[in-house]
């Protein structure tokens, strides 16, 4: 709401919508509290178009990843298209897991939840979250 009084133009305040509606995804999956919105971070503000993300692990002293909206870079090649993506630090997850990370690697077949138009996405991201609970390797669309 701190954001809102200031936000006087109609695309900061549309960038709050989505940002809001993002938040209630995090929230009605009670992930709140491993989420965090920094208004105060502008890296890369130039070649970002939308929601910007960054990912931290426990044990490790830094970012091990980020990404965002960068749909205006397709543009600058001739076409607009929507884009998103990320990068992960290989070095320094590795570095975490030398450490002594505690995982498990799963095999076998792949099944893949897509979210249609009109679905809850809070509601699939709850069912793949109970089905790799119990061993299954999901993948969302």
């Amino acid at each position: 709401e701190d954001a809102r009084a200031v936000a006087t133009g109609g695309l900061a305040r549309d960038a709050l919508d989505a940002l809001a509606r993002t938040w209630g995804v995090v929230e009605s999956l009670g992930l709140s509290d491993v989420f965090e919105i920094d208004f105060g971070d502008v890296s890369g503000l130039d070649y970002y178009t939308g929601l910007v993300f960054k990912l931290y692990v426990d044990g490790a002293g830094a970012r091990v990843g980020g990404g965002g909206r960068y749909d205006d870079l397709t543009a600058s090649f001739g076409r607009r298209e929507p884009a998103t993506g990320f990068v992960l630090d290989l070095d320094a997850i590795t570095e975490v897991i030398m450490r002594g990370g505690d995982f498990e690697m799963k095999n076998g077949p792949r099944e893949t939840i897509s979210v249609a138009e009109g679905e809850s996405m809070a509601e699939r991201f709850r069912e793949a979250t109970g089905r790799r609970a119990r061993g299954e390797r999901i993948r969302m669309e």
